[in-house]
């Protein structure tokens, strides 16, 4: 049940397989929205200018902007956490929890789950609160039921390894954590389209693209940083390494204690940080509001000259 996962054979054919299934699902995704092209706001047309000092000059226009500067070093703390949380799972669902690979997967898959349910309260926390309230509260949620288990299991509140018990508390604690963490998920993308309209408004330009796209490519970094700094982590717990270690038997008790810190209030802990920078966003639903009122008054001017001109 076990071997699986601890044959270094098994991981570049599995991989691949996830290369393919990516690669698949961005190309089905591509396709399937390519009906809403018509619909997109039309870019301005380009200057001559080259590709990389435009591209450098717009991502400077985009840091101008004080909202976006603070989501952006937020989610950039979330992104290094995600990293450590991924590569560090394995060693916790195998040797902390010393579950078996259904275990695992059951347990896996109440996150997703929590994600599922979660988004239909989305809707109604942006009726009745304002964004920041819903991806700051999403983002502290996430790293409270990280913590959590690790926590009460340290202080001898936790059902032991091997319980039914123990799988149903791991479980519902993902469960609550997909739960939470999908109000975050959902309310930063809405609020990142918030900023651009606050910027097209201070700038004349329309950049989604550009906003998106630093975010995306800098999260790709950040998760990889975070994937190092996992490796690093474990070098410094002294994990011991070979084939001979295969479960947690073959590890000092004090090794997995320092495992549970590092997964559970170390990594959790810089969430303070990402919070901290949601808290200085300052673009409220009023502010917003105004926002796009102005920016309807400049189309429709813009309309209206189009349409004069265009007249014989």
């Amino acid at each position: 049940d076990r071997g699986g996962r601890l044959n270094a054979d098994a991981y570049p054919p599995w991989a691949g397989l996830l290369a393919v299934a990516m690669l698949v699902t961005i190309l089905y995704s591509a396709w399937g929205t390519r009906r809403e092209i018509p619909h997109l706001p039309k870019a301005a047309p380009g200057n001559g200018e080259p590709m990389v000092r435009r591209l450098l000059r717009e991502l400077g226009s985009a840091f101008q902007n004080l909202s976006f500067r603070w989501l952006f070093g937020g989610v950039l703390i979330v992104y290094i956490m995600v990293g450590v949380d991924s590569a560090l799972n394995l060693y916790m669902y195998e040797f902390f929890w010393e579950l078996s690979g259904n275990e695992i997967l059951i347990v896996a898959l109440m996150s997703p789950v929590g994600l599922m349910a979660g988004s239909g309260l989305t809707q109604a926390l942006h009726r009745r609160f304002d964004k920041k309230s819903p991806l700051v509260a999403g983002t502290a949620g996430w790293a409270i039921f990280q913590i959590f288990p690790v926590v009460l299991r340290l202080a001898g509140w936790f059902p032991d390894n091997g319980t039914t018990a123990l799988l149903v508390g791991l479980g519902a604690f993902k469960f609550l954590q997909g739960f939470v963490v999908m109000q975050a998920l959902v309310t930063f993308g809405s609020m990142m389209a918030d900023v651009a309209d606050e910027h097209e408004l201070e700038s004349g330009r329309r950049q989604e693209g550009i906003f998106f796209g630093a975010v995306a490519f800098s999260g790709k970094a950040a998760t990889g940083m975070g994937n190092m700094l996992a490796g690093i982590a474990l070098d410094l717990i002294s994990w011991p390494r070979g084939e001979a270690v295969r479960t947690a038997a073959d590890v000092a008790p004090d090794t997995l204690v320092s495992l549970g810190m590092v997964y559970g209030p170390i990594v959790s802990g810089f969430a303070a940080v990402s919070v901290w920078c949601y808290t200085h966003y300052r673009l409220d639903r009023g502010q917003h509001r105004r926002v796009l009122e102005q920016l309807a008054e400049i189309r429709a001017g813009a309309d209206r000259t189009n349409a004069g001109s265009a007249t014989p």
